[in-house]
């Protein structure tokens, strides 16, 4: 008897997530790992380091133009020294994913950006 109610909780849980954006977690080792890809590029002089919004889009670049699909890059500026970057694409990516969001947060340090938080969210397909 116990198994009904949490066949159906288990149920609507799948049936509320078709199409809706689930959050991945993101481990500190993949945070450290783009810093240093960053401080690897800055090191060799790359003009897309010097910019939130520019390592946002190198880091996570448009997957495709095909189809019909939509690219965009947000920026909300948190303070001076503070910026968050959505990297947003809409559409079918593969058979799974409809879409998918990365949320950055850089921090200025020393002059130079550092990505102190990392949000991969992905909207499944039905």
């Amino acid at each position: 008897m116990w198994m009904r109610p949490t066949l159906i909780f288990v149920l609507a849980l799948l049936i509320t997530s078709c199409n809706e954006y689930q959050e991945s977690t993101i481990s500190e080792t993949t945070l450290k790992k783009l810093n240093r890809f960053v401080n690897s590029a800055r090191t060799e002089n790359a003009s897309w380091t010097s910019s939130p919004e520019e390592i946002a889009r190198t880091l996570f670049p448009q997957v495709s133009s095909e189809g019909n699909r939509k690219y965009t890059i947000s920026s909300e500026g948190v303070s001076v020294a503070s910026q968050k970057i959505t990297v947003s694409e809409e559409g079918a990516i593969d058979d799974e994913v409809s879409g998918e969001r990365h949320i950055i947060t850089f921090k200025q340090e020393g002059g130079q950006w550092k990505i102190v938080d990392y949000h991969y969210v992905a909207k499944r397909r039905d």
